[in-house]
């Protein structure tokens, strides 16, 4: 009985600190999940990277449309080869083609939505509202135009006027 004692503990001591197949397993498997976060990151970073070294290239084709504002003076070219931003003539950011959105139940003409992404994958949307009733004036001319245009990006918000182009750069 005096050895039954001291090995009855013994194995206690070894029970309770042999770690648990279940244990094991859990830890494999969050080590994994770590893992597997860590290369979904790597291969964004990556795309994004090859976005940053291929640049959008906006080509000679014929202007769709284009809208301005003043104040501060903004203005925005959309081509099939490529949207072309500019604030106050310093900045210009280049957005790949997209075909706008229309309202329901009204013609693209009438209503358009263009939902951009820039270069490093900040979004952009400019929204497009023809004014049948009351044409946009731009402030400074006393010209009207056909659209009214909303362009929203980098957490700013221009307001201007717009106009579908009928001529082509070349």
């Amino acid at each position: 009985m005096k050895f039954i004692i001291p090995i009855f503990i013994i194995f206690i001591c070894f029970a309770c600190n042999s770690p648990s197949n279940s244990q094991t397993s859990t830890d494999v498997s969050f080590t994994n999940s770590e893992v597997n976060v860590e290369e979904n990151e790597q291969e964004i970073k990556t795309e994004r990277t090859k976005l940053k070294n291929e640049p959008i290239k906006i080509g000679t084709d014929k202007v769709l449309f284009k809208s301005f504002g003043t104040e501060p003076f903004w203005s925005l070219e959309v081509r099939k080869s490529g949207i072309l931003f500019s604030n106050s003539g310093i900045d210009s950011t280049l957005f790949a083609y997209k075909e706008p959105i229309a309202a329901t139940a009204r013609p693209v003409e009438y209503f358009m939505t263009y939902f951009l992404e820039d270069q490093d994958g900040k979004s952009a949307q400019l929204v497009v509202k023809k004014g049948e009733e009351c044409p946009c004036s731009d402030g400074m001319s006393d010209k009207d135009y056909s659209y009214h245009a909303f362009f929203l990006y980098d957490n700013q918000m221009f307001e201007g006027c717009g106009e579908k182009s009928v001529t082509s750069k070349e």
